[in-house]
């Protein structure tokens, strides 16, 4: 029974943990992906040639999951109450 109560509480601390970082990354993350995204395929699609554009969003891919790993990984900080 005791191991039980163990894996709820996991559980419970595993949503807040969850929980916590959605709230903290979710917006600013959807914010970065369209400031970043929207303008890099109207430049792509009106600048660079058909056969380079794959080449473009490729790279431009790689350094945007970069961008989520540093995100995904760095630490979540919460405001304890006094």
């Amino acid at each position: 029974n005791n191991n039980n109560m163990m894996s709820e509480f996991d559980i419970e601390r595993l949503y807040k943990k969850i929980q916590t970082k959605l709230e903290s990354d979710l917006v600013p993350t959807m914010t970065a992906s369209a400031q970043a995204w929207i303008p890099l395929n109207c430049v792509n699609f009106a600048l660079v040639p058909p056969h380079l554009r794959p080449l473009v969003a490729m790279g431009a891919s790689a350094v945007w999951n970069c961008y989520l790993s540093l995100i995904q990984h760095r630490e979540v900080t919460t405001a304890t109450s006094c």
